[in-house]
């Protein structure tokens, strides 16, 4: 288990005994103490306010180039055949994050600011921990225009080359990023897309906690959570952070979240056992609350 303090592997063997023992002729109903007690084997799914990581700094040539190989340009021959008005193309990519993490002021200001004998110390100062992000390593894939391709991303002879270079230039993997193409954030949709949603759906909450989870075995669970995902969307190039909470990496380790299809993109992502959200018992998660 990725954070064995949060595992509620029991929860499905809790939840059938009392649902049978409710069947009993004797016994109509459960208690109040029984009801309690199944809702103790329950994932709590709370906002998690502070993740690890403060912040993240990213080569801005790599991330130029990443955003560029999304972007297929026409060849001579469409451009004739459509005179001139063939569109480029967006085809979905995904990448590995290779980089470093290091500890930092929190209040960068005080660089640019005159110190005088009555300042407070830089060693009282609060630090905090940042990635920084060297390369971008792109595996072998087939994206198109709605969907990555991540069955390569951590796993195969090229991923495992990709580390040992990585490691000879003191490097380790620090996050993934991947694009999208879709207008999941204008407007509103029966997927529950819209303006105030962010740009993770489903399909990558449990691909960046599977990435997370191998970070984790790898490093330990102390340096292995500091991972980040980073959503790019290719038709502007803009750029957004996250870092996903722990109860969802133990849910995806525990296979609770359904996986959803190739071209399945929601906001809320389906549970197989119940969860609990506000005290109540759902089999349904909002993406937001996975971050």
């Amino acid at each position: 288990d990725p954070y064995p303090d949060l595992a509620r592997s029991s929860h499905s063997a809790a939840a059938r005994r009392s649902r049978a023992l409710a069947r009993l002729p004797n016994r109509r109903s459960m208690s109040y103490s029984d009801i309690a007690d199944l809702h103790l084997l329950m994932h709590v799914i709370e906002p998690q306010p502070e993740g690890p990581l403060k912040r993240v700094y990213m080569c801005s040539t790599g991330a130029q180039r990443f955003n560029e190989n999304c972007t297929i340009m026409p060849n001579k021959k469409q451009l004739k055949a459509t005179q001139g008005k063939a569109k480029p193309q967006i085809k979905n990519r995904c990448a590995v994050l290779f980089g470093t993490v290091n500890k930092e002021r929190v209040d960068q200001s005080v660089n640019g600011k005159a110190r005088t004998s009555l300042s407070t110390p830089l060693y009282e100062m609060k630090v905090c921990e940042v990635a920084k992000v060297h390369a971008i390593w792109e595996p072998p894939q087939t994206g198109t225009v709605n969907v990555y391709d991540p069955s390569k991303l951590i796993q195969g002879k090229d991923f495992e080359r990709a580390l040992e270079i990585a490691e000879a230039l003191g490097l380790r993997v620090v996050g993934w990023i991947y694009s999208y193409a879709d207008d999941r954030q204008n407007g509103g949709d029966e997927n529950g897309s819209g303006e105030d949603s962010l740009p993770v759906f489903a399909r990558d909450i449990v691909h960046g906690a599977k990435g997370q989870i191998d970070n984790m075995q790898k490093f330990g669970r102390e340096d292995g959570q500091k991972y980040l995902t980073l959503a790019l969307d290719a038709k502007s190039g803009a750029t957004e952070a996250f870092q996903l909470s722990n109860v969802s990496i133990q849910m995806v380790a525990e296979g609770v979240l359904e996986i959803p299809g190739t071209g399945d993109f929601k906001r809320f992502v389906k549970t197989h056992e119940s969860i609990s959200i506000d005290n109540k018992e759902t089999k349904e998660l909002n993406s937001v609350l996975s971050q």
